[in-house]
């Protein structure tokens, strides 16, 4: 199997996995983390759509799915931290 093809079978199968990941640790971390985690969020769709183009981009659509979760996390954390 070519390199390419490997990378793509991985990024199909793992995806989903990575999004919840990232989701709990949003969810469940300490409030100074919670921003940083947007962070990731970003870097991850940027990264994706860089590496694999926009139409084959399998993680803003997943992370969208629950976007407004996230962020009702986000402000979830008392209101010394926010």
């Amino acid at each position: 199997m070519k390199e390419n093809e490997l990378r793509q079978e991985n990024r199909k199968k793992f995806y989903k996995h990575v999004v919840q990941s990232v989701e709990k640790f949003i969810q469940k971390c300490k409030p100074e983390y919670k921003v940083p985690g947007l962070y990731v969020i970003d870097s991850i769709v940027r990264q994706s759509r860089h590496q694999f183009g926009q139409e084959k981009d399998v993680f803003a659509p997943r992370f969208s799915k629950n976007i407004i979760a996230t962020f009702q996390n986000l402000y979830r954390c008392p209101s010394d931290d926010k």
